[in-house]
């Protein structure tokens, strides 16, 4: 983080350019910053009005551990599962919302993938930590065995870091349904399984990405509303309202309402459908939702006042889309940092000179007491003087002493001896 780069992020934050999102990587080949690199960029990132997005992973966990898996021999995609464990994102979740909430910044932990994590972003919230945290449709739906899958090639489709964990499913539609993770986004990045095979004979080469995009409101809807873990309400501004606060175009999209983008979302609650890579419109050839059945759907789609969604049939419209600035300083965020700060003003404690003033006074004090040398104990002296112990025989006496040299013990310590003890 130089003076050159610092300046950039200022004009990428201007009108011109509209950009108010920054994101960090904990871990990576050759992206990982260091926590000096954390503090100075969420320093800088606080100062322009923007949001510090985090991926959250102890770095130098994942690289030792991606080392010993191909030590190990393990070069499938499973092995990307057990180098990414639940502990490096666990720490890196709790480092980044410390150094965040020291440096006064703004944070958005990108998709946290289990209970733990999830579970920190909750305690840091009530901690006063101005924090958000995000979790992927194929974190609620899919299951991280599937890296341990026999199909090469169906393990390979759900490699995305952080991975998919066993078992926390439940927990993470929980987590966003109370409140502790903000928004469920996509993070599509869909690969062909071509182009996954690149990492065939080393999981550190498969291209990490997996869909989302079209699934990820009948997933949520299916896994949270459906079972009434969620609201109606919940549900709009866990896809919708809350995303368009952090990035400060709320109400202009987030809304339905007079003056806002007629971008609307007609939706069918009572829809069945079955998800299948033959009826998705991404050119992936393979859909990680593969056979779930989901209950509600959209119905109708309105882009800027434009039907582009009637029932089943799509029209999409190229060069329709337009490039949407986002301004720094969204309130929903650095309304809650400047009541923080204000909270947390630091002053010195107003002192009088009645106040400084000591028991005794200065004056008074007494010189300290000097201590004696203390000098260590010769080993080669005793404390003992044998010429004066009165039961001390002289020295001829012992040695003209008729008494033998050795005595025969009977019965000494330990059994019965034949010879002398000596």
């Amino acid at each position: 983080m130089d003076d050159d780069t610092k300046q950039e992020m200022e004009e990428l934050v201007s009108a011109e350019c509209g950009v108010n999102t920054f994101m960090c990587f904990m871990a990576g080949q050759d992206r990982m910053m260091r926590d000096p690199e954390l503090i100075e960029t969420m320093d800088t990132v606080s100062k322009i009005g923007g949001l510090a997005m985090v991926h959250a992973e102890n770095g130098d966990i994942v690289k030792e551990a991606e080392r010993k898996m191909m030590m190990a021999g393990i070069s499938g995609p499973e092995g990307h599962a057990m180098a990414h464990p639940e502990e490096a994102e666990v720490e890196a979740v709790m480092r980044a919302c410390v150094l965040a909430n020291q440096v006064g910044c703004p944070l958005f932990i990108s998709s946290l993938s289990s209970s733990m994590a999830s579970e920190i972003v909750k305690k840091r919230k009530e901690k006063g930590c101005i924090v958000a945290g995000e979790v992927t449709a194929a974190g609620l739906a899919c299951d991280g065995s599937n890296y341990w899958n026999k199909s090469w090639s169906h393990a390979a489709a759900f490699v995305c870091s952080p991975p998919l964990r066993e078992g926390e499913m439940d927990n993470l539609v929980d987590a966003t349904a109370d409140g502790s993770i903000d928004i469920v986004s996509s993070h599509h990045a869909a690969y062909t399984t071509q182009q996954k095979s690149l990492g065939l004979s080393n999981f550190l080469t498969i291209p990490a990405g997996i869909t989302g995009l079209e699934e990820r409101l009948m997933v949520l809807w299916q896994k949270a509303v459906q079972p009434g873990k969620m609201s109606r309400s919940q549900f709009v501004a866990a896809t919708s309202a809350t995303a368009a606060k952090l990035l400060n175009i709320y109400p202009q999209k987030g809304r339905i309402a007079v003056g806002s983008d007629a971008d609307i979302v007609i939706w069918d609650p009572a829809a069945r459908r079955t998800i299948t890579k033959d009826e998705h419109i991404s050119k992936c050839d393979f859909n990680i939702f593969e056979g779930m059945e989901v209950t509600g759907g959209p119905e109708y789609v309105i882009f800027r006042g434009k039907m582009v969604k009637d029932q089943d049939v799509f029209r999409p419209m190229t060069g329709y889309g337009q490039y949407q600035p986002l301004p720094p300083f969204a309130p929903y965020m650095y309304h809650k940092i400047q009541q923080k700060k204000e909270k947390d003003k630091i002053e010195p404690v107003a002192r009088s000179e009645q106040d400084m003033a000591t028991t005794n006074g200065i004056e008074n004090i007494p010189p300290p007491t000097p201590e004696d040398d203390v000098c260590p104990n010769n080993q080669h002296r005793s404390s003992v003087d044998l010429n004066s112990h009165p039961q001390t025989p002289d020295f001829d006496e012992v040695s003209n002493s008729p008494s033998r040299s050795s005595v025969r013990v009977r019965a000494p310590p330990g059994g019965s001896t034949s010879g002398a003890f000596w």
